[in-house]
């Protein structure tokens, strides 16, 4: 390919969503002259994800989403008649509003037009331009490149290595039937809990084992992050203080008030789901065709184990930048790297946005907060100006 694009955005997940839509409304001059870069749709493994294990709505607040404008989904929801679909004290759409409010800014701005189904593997800048290798052969060329992907591993601890046992994220609840079956689900935030539910509505009989006591808080981070507490965290010069400001203010898993009473209502209306609290898990063994899974509270008989042990981020889980690095080395505090206040990566016109963005953007970066936030800075640094009200189709 030998078109010069201005900007080109790796991955078609909400953050790329998001910075394209700020680009656009900022720059109308820019269409036609993005490229997208993803071998899925749009927001394909997002909406996969929310089938996969049942998740009927999102933990964000309505105001949290791809759109420059704040109040675009709950305009578009007031619109098609659904804003019962927002629910909560801080309006968190159902999985299907947003899912069709995306697809209303997918075709605001003709975003189906611009993504390229492959897979870029590098990024290779030079004095004009970048380079964008893909796989199978074949490059792109742009002056400019977002990097949108999403560079995590499943963890699984090492007590939990054994083939059968599975992750999340090897879980399709659409087509598993575990009605009778005993089920241990390892975990102790959101997903183990939608874990939990969602497999008692389809007859199972669970245990959720949880290594501390559930922490209930309504979004991911405290709103604090949105906005009062990153003054201080932006003058917090030391990477690696950062790093661990944002991983404590994540805290290793929580719950919203209405799924903890899902879980009750579960424990209370079936009998079937019970919960352990402060319950680490110290062994799982196979034992005559089912699973022991020992704490030391007690030990518990499966037949199947689903791990909500969550993910882990890291640089080194995005080979595409692999030789950025090498070429442009900035530092890095636990995997993550350190990029320009524009989110530039240093000596370079690359934007990383996402969980990389961490260290400049805050807890909120791999949230839809955090979408918002890193597409404005990559919006005022590659357009110099912010967005304009768009106006949504109905």
């Amino acid at each position: 390919m030998s078109e010069m694009y201005e900007v080109a955005i790796v991955g078609a997940g909400p953050q790329a969503l998001a910075t394209a839509s700020y680009l656009l409304e900022a720059d109308p001059l820019l269409t036609g002259r993005i490229a997208v870069l993803d071998p899925d749709h749009w927001l394909q493994g997002w909406h996969q994800r929310f089938r996969r294990l049942s998740i009927g709505a999102l933990r964000s607040a309505c105001v949290h989403h791809p759109s420059p404008d704040p109040y675009a989904l709950v305009n578009y929801a007031q619109s098609q008649g659904r804003l019962a679909e927002l629910t909560g004290p801080i309006g968190c759409p159902s999985a299907a509003l947003f899912a069709d409010f995306c697809r209303s800014l997918i075709e605001l701005h003709s975003l189906h037009r611009v993504r390229i189904q492959c897979r870029a593997v590098e990024l290779r800048p030079d004095g004009t331009g970048i380079t964008v290798a893909l796989k199978g052969g074949g490059t792109l060329r742009a002056r400019r490149v977002v990097v949108a992907s999403n560079p995590i591993r499943s963890l699984r601890p090492d007590i939990a290595t054994t083939p059968g046992i599975r992750h999340s994220d090897e879980l399709d609840l659409t087509r598993a039937d575990v009605a009778g079956r005993r089920i241990v689900v390892v975990g102790g935030g959101l997903t183990a809990a939608q874990l939990a539910v969602a497999a008692v509505h389809r007859g199972a009989s669970v245990r959720l084992l949880a290594r501390r006591r559930l922490v209930q808080r309504d979004l991911d981070v405290e709103p604090m992050w949105l906005g009062r507490a990153l003054p201080a965290f932006h003058r917090v010069r030391d990477p690696r203080l950062r790093a661990d400001i944002a991983r404590r203010a994540r805290g290793g898993g929580s719950i919203p008030a209405t799924t903890r009473t899902q879980l009750a209502r579960c424990a209370a209306d079936t009998g079937r789901l019970r919960l352990h609290e402060d319950s680490p898990v110290e062994s799982i063994e196979p034992h005559s065709g089912h699973w022991l899974v020992a704490t030391e509270r007690g030990t518990h008989s499966a037949d199947e184990v689903w791990l909500a042990t969550g993910h882990r981020l890291h640089l080194d889980n995005e080979p595409m930048l692999t030789w950025v690095g090498r070429r442009c080395p900035t530092q890095t505090a636990a995997g993550l790297p350190v990029t320009g206040p524009d989110l530039r990566w240093p000596g370079t016109h690359i934007y990383l946005c996402g969980g990389l963005a961490t260290l400049a953007v805050g807890p909120t970066a791999r949230n839809l907060a955090g979408a918002r936030m890193a597409a404005e800075r990559i919006c005022a640094s590659i357009t110099g100006q912010l967005p304009r009200p768009a106006q949504y189709p109905s």
